[in-house]
């Protein structure tokens, strides 16, 4: 190492500032801050003059003085409080973050990666930077919508034109800190397979243990110590993340907010608009209006954009009574108010009379994001042949369930008919792409239906997961199911019991127009859509 040694003699006066900082700075780790080093002097001893050159060594003096800053107590605090006056709710998710920060602060270490999943508007971006605020450590906002080369995140090669360093090193510049919350927000609308490289491929390195401690952006092209960066992730839906990246990621699935927190919630944004209309004005909602606002407004939203936006309409409506009338300086809304207010809002209910589908056919619930519709399942048994097909756009786990279905039923015809299914084909009728189990409950009462010739009533739906023993397992996404059949017109919905908890939460928002079935086995749901069928059976035991 005489080289680095030598350079001293012929450095000018930035150059040495720059060497003897890395020398100096204990913040960085001996290896990282010995790499620096030689990468610096490199460059020194090259004398370039072109504009990557300069920049590069820029970075580098920028780097050097990065400080780390621990995790104490008081952050802590801090983080608490922080999140506790900017979001209603949501306690088991700030708990979760506040683990991780205790887990840091007693292990002296740094928080793990951790992935937010929600509905858009749901709170996942400004509660983490919320949690950035109350910890102090400094933070900085990646929007990964779009991103999809490599380039992006880990920097340009630094032979191209205008080269540049990645968003990664960056957000250590912006914040100033060795020790920044790193919030990369949409990773499942990261880009795919570019010319490039894939983006994703750039988290590899950040979030192995043993690889961030010499995470190499390729426009420094010399490692750099990003361990001491907490890295959070958000997303709307786990779909099309890559695998290995939620292998390394803890991943908390934010939940729907109870009434309660959305009248705290209704309540701060009114607070907030009487706040910005000034002192000597002021519109008072009443609790029977805040509680209407909130049920219509919040009660079929993972989002609170709904809420905040109801209240910017009723402050824009009152607004003009302060125009007409100079003398008014306060004014009140009641539920009435609310009611007239978003009575073109309210969901338009599809009535429909309790007419019968062709045996074979029951309505399956399908999902496509945030939304659910009515996705019927058909079923045509042939004689004299046997064999199973399965048709419509349907994933390994579909069809799996498809085929766990149809040993059930066969199971239930051969126990009580003493007969055997024959050849049976079964249709998931939706154009959405199909990878859960929530349709096999559905797919085994179209057989029986199809088998047995009973009707089957179009205002009822079915979701749940079975077992070849008839056992009902929970599916995911049951509030929002609900939503949708009762926007359908749906009368009667069918769902596992292991649900309830959750379905309870908008059970009241229903009232008395769409009533919910609880099950647990095959048979309960048999004896909810053929109670003929079912009392015979009971006899015949």
């Amino acid at each position: 190492m005489e080289i680095i040694d030598n350079v001293y003699e012929n450095a000018d006066s930035v150059d040495k500032y720059i060497l003897s900082r890395i020398d100096e700075n204990l913040e960085i780790d001996r290896g990282t801050a010995r790499k620096l080093k030689n990468g610096y002097v490199e460059l020194f001893l090259k004398r370039e003059e072109e504009e990557c050159s300069s920049k590069r060594k820029n970075l580098i003096f920028k780097l050097v003085d990065l400080k780390k800053n621990p995790y104490t107590k008081a952050d802590y605090t801090r983080a608490k409080i922080a999140m506790d006056n900017s979001h209603e709710g949501l306690e088991y998710l700030k708990s979760a973050l506040l683990n991780e920060v205790s887990s840091a602060i007693v292990m002296n270490k740094t928080p793990r990666p951790i992935l937010l999943v929600g509905s858009p508007g749901s709170g996942k971006t400004s509660l983490c930077v919320s949690l950035a605020k109350g910890l102090r450590k400094g933070y900085d906002i990646i929007s990964l919508s779009g991103i999809a080369g490599t380039f992006m995140l880990k920097g340009n090669d630094p032979q191209w034109k205008g080269a540049t360093e990645g968003k990664i090193i960056n957000a250590f510049v912006k914040t100033e800190s060795l020790s920044p919350i790193i919030i990369f927000d949409e990773l499942d609308k990261l880009g795919d397979s570019t010319g490039y490289g894939k983006a994703a491929d750039a988290f590899l390195d950040l979030l192995e243990d043993d690889r961030k401690k010499e995470f190499v952006d390729d426009f420094l092209s010399l490692p750099f110590d990003c361990s001491s960066a907490w890295t959070i992730f958000t997303a709307n839906t786990l779909e099309g993340i890559p695998e290995p990246l939620l292998d390394r990621l803890r991943i908390i699935e934010m939940k729907r907010y109870e009434l309660s927190d959305l009248k705290k919630i209704t309540k701060r944004l009114i607070e907030k608009m009487n706040y910005t209309i000034g002192p000597s004005r002021y519109i008072e909602f009443d609790d029977e209006a805040v509680k209407a606002l909130a049920i219509k407004k919040g009660m079929h939203n993972y989002s609170v954009r709904p809420i905040r936006d109801a209240v910017e309409k009723i402050f824009a409506i009152k607004s003009s009574t302060f125009l007409k009338d100079g003398r008014i300086h306060a004014l009140r809304v009641d539920a009435k108010t609310i009611e007239d207010t978003f009575k073109e809002d309210d969901i338009n209910i599809i009535e429909r009379k309790e007419e019968y589908f062709d045996p074979g056919m029951i309505n399956g619930i399908a999902v496509s994001g945030t939304l659910a519709y009515l996705s019927p399942v058909e079923v045509k048994i042939v004689k004299g042949r046997s064999g199973l097909s399965v048709y419509g756009l349907c994933e390994k786990m579909t069809n799996e369930n498809a085929c766990i279905a149809y040993e059930l039923a066969d199971s239930y015809i051969r126990r009580n008919y003493g007969e055997m299914l024959e050849e049976t084909s079964i249709n998931y009728i939706a154009s959405i792409r199909r990878n859960g189990d929530s349709a096999g409950l559905a797919t085994a009462l179209a057989i029986l239906s199809e088998y047995t010739s009973t009707p089957v009533r179009e205002d009822i739906a079915v979701t749940g997961a079975i077992t070849m023993k008839g056992i009902v397992l929970p599916v995911g996404g049951v509030v929002t199911k609900l939503q949708g059949m009762f926007s359908c017109g749906i009368k009667d919905v069918i769902i596992p019991e292991a649900n309830r908890k959750e379905a309870q939460e908008v059970e009241k928002f229903f009232k008395n127009k769409m009533k919910i079935h609880y099950v647990s086995t095959f048979e309960e749901a048999v004896s909810i859509i053929f109670p003929a069928m079912e009392k015979k059976m009971s006899m015949s035991r």
